[in-house]
């Protein structure tokens, strides 16, 4: 839909992208510009984004270069807006919460007086103050995890039994995704199913948020994994008869669009995204309900024909959402940005 297209890695992005499976096949006209620091990078990208007839930027908090360009060349730029709210809510660590804060108070203000937001959701598009005016384009899945999956055992290789049920968390462990409540809802779903329960928490490194999460931790029915690759997590998808991910401030949640291609029915809090996107795909519990959490667990687990319904209607809901779809309504805003530059 470009004539060209340069993506600029930022301070924080992957070292070696060319090197990622979502890189293969990439289109000869996709340029990747060389790696800089952030003051650097800030200069450089400031010059060169005012030779381009459209920015589209990812964070707030670097989107300077963005805003120079449009009150100079008057180059329009695109923000998508992947996160907001309360920064309590996002993470436990202090560090996090002055960064949340910093983008929302300061940054945020100044990228949408001169840009275009765009909200990965509903849900997000309204956490926005009401003075800032949003469009709402869906985000979609990681269709290389899939097509790259193989064959792995990977009950085998973390010692899962047959007879063992697979209860599957991904993600870091911020605050807002709430692993406590997962951790405590396991250990209450054991005592109401008579099955042998596994509980795997796929992290990633530096997954704790916390030192109370990790202490609670204390079973040998919970398996962490910090060491994870796209073939790894596939295949826990498949081999896991419930995901449980009941974040309460989710912006959108690629990784239900995941559970749903994998064919595995998902638990969901009513708070944040997640109702907006998995719908009858799994069950919903109230947001920091452990309790329930267990007892959707335990439903889940013993009813096959829930988990049917729960995995037909993922299917059919997978569809609602597509890179396809998201890059034509970008494509769409872009060409009205660019037109009302021209004018």
């Amino acid at each position: 839909m470009c004539d060209q297209v340069t993506l600029y890695p930022t301070t924080i992005s992957i070292s070696d992208p060319e090197s990622h499976p979502w890189w293969e096949n990439m289109p000869e006209n996709i340029h990747l510009a060389d790696r800089k620091g952030l003051f650097t990078g800030a200069i450089r990208d400031t010059i060169q984004f005012q030779s381009h007839d459209l920015i589209h930027i990812n964070y707030a908090s670097l989107g300077m270069p963005a805003v120079i360009s449009k009150i100079l060349a008057d180059v329009p730029f695109v923000y998508t807006f992947h996160y907001g709210g309360d920064p309590a809510t996002m993470s436990s660590e202090r560090s996090h919460q002055i960064k949340y804060w910093v983008e929302q108070m300061f940054c945020l203000p100044v990228v949408s007086k001169f840009g275009k937001i765009v909200s990965v959701s509903k849900y997000n598009r309204d956490r926005l103050p009401h003075e800032y005016d949003s469009e709402v384009v869906y985000n979609s899945g990681s269709p290389s995890m899939f097509e790259n999956s193989g064959d792995m055992d990977v009950s085998k290789n973390l010692s899962i039994l047959n007879e063992e049920a697979v209860i599957l968390y991904t993600g870091k462990l911020h605050g807002f995704k709430d692993g406590e409540t997962v951790i405590e809802g396991f250990k209450r779903a054991q005592n109401l199913v008579n099955r042998p329960l596994k509980l795997v928490l796929a992290v990633g490194s530096g997954g704790y948020d916390s030192r109370k999460i990790k202490k609670s931790i204390d079973s040998e029915d919970i398996i962490v994994l910090e060491d994870i690759s796209d073939k790894i997590m596939s295949n826990l998808y498949k081999c896991a008869e419930v995901f449980v991910f009941p974040s309460y401030a989710e912006s959108f949640g690629i990784v239900f669009l995941e559970a749903m291609s994998s064919k595995t029915p998902i638990i969901y809090s009513d708070e944040g995204a997640a109702p907006e996107i998995v719908n009858d795909a799994g069950l919903k519990i109230e947001a920091r309900n452990s309790k329930q959490c267990g007892d959707k667990i335990a439903e889940m687990i013993q009813s096959r024909e829930l988990r049917q319904e729960c995995v037909k209607n993922g299917v059919e809901r997978r569809r609602d959402f597509s890179w396809e779809t998201a890059a034509q309504e970008y494509h769409e805003i872009y060409k009205d940005l660019i037109s009302e530059s021209d004018e």
